[in-house]
């Protein structure tokens, strides 16, 4: 059904190649994608291979996961902008808001923690650090940055992060699935609780702002290395020519 892959990124190869069926019609919307296991096999890669194309073309828009039901063709062509996430919210407006948010929250619990909740915060990160399936990691990802706010020990923060849970666990499930980061936020993460576990509010802060901006960037990565598609594709082919 699907080409033998013999490039070096694997995963860019496998990606093309379903985006190529989608835009020729081979595949339509509505469609289910065979599981991870068969594509493993029609293109003669890994699972992981799979599983980090199809997170592209999740955060592109083409593709959309239903847990117990399968990966579905959802649309034609990538998103040209944006990197929407449930509701309609841009990753912009989401950075935003963690910023205002979970950077403070940090230096507080920097502050205020108790032992209790660095046994609940190392409970995690061992966790993190055990778990191999991406969805998984996700939640982890999420209750770790809801445990640091509880332990800012100020409720509404508390509430405000954990309203943010949904937007948050889509972002973090689309940029794993995509850059599979899970080692280098798991570091990220490990440095927020050191400076955590020594008060030491300022690095607290810092810790957590490098961690919220890599996921800013990787989540614009992902956009910027989507095909550019439609109207304004033509335009700069247009221009192209014009030179």
């Amino acid at each position: 059904m699907f080409d033998k892959i013999d490039r070096v990124n694997a995963a860019d190869a496998v990606r093309d190649q379903l985006l190529d069926r989608v835009v020729k019609g081979t595949l339509s919307i509505g469609d289910k994608l065979p599981s991870e296991n068969d594509l493993a096999r029609s293109f003669g890669v890994s699972r992981p291979v799979v599983r980090e194309a199809i997170g592209t073309l999740r955060a592109w828009g083409i593709v959309e996961s239903k847990n117990g039901s399968g990966t579905f063709i959802t649309a034609v062509q990538p998103r040209q902008v944006g990197f929407s996430l449930l509701g309609g919210y841009s990753s912009d407006d989401l950075h935003e808001v963690r910023c205002n948010l979970e950077i403070p929250a940090a230096g507080l619990a920097a502050v205020r923690r108790t032992a209790a909740d660095l046994q609940l915060l190392r409970r995690n990160i061992a966790a993190q650090k055990k778990s191999t399936d991406l969805n998984e990691w996700a939640g982890l990802d999420v209750e770790f940055h809801a445990l640091l706010a509880a332990a800012a020990k100020n409720p509404v923060q508390e509430r405000l992060v954990a309203d943010l849970r949904d937007l948050h666990q889509d972002q973090s499930l689309r940029v794993l699935h995509a850059r599979d980061r899970t080692q280098r936020a798991l570091a990220e993460h490990e440095a927020i609780l050191d400076a955590v576990t020594e008060r030491d509010e300022a690095a607290a802060r810092t810790c957590m702002e490098v961690h919220l901006t890599a996921i800013y960037l990787e989540s614009h990565e992902l956009v910027a290395q989507s095909p550019k598609t439609g109207r304004g594709a033509d335009q700069k082919r247009r221009r192209t020519q014009r030179r």
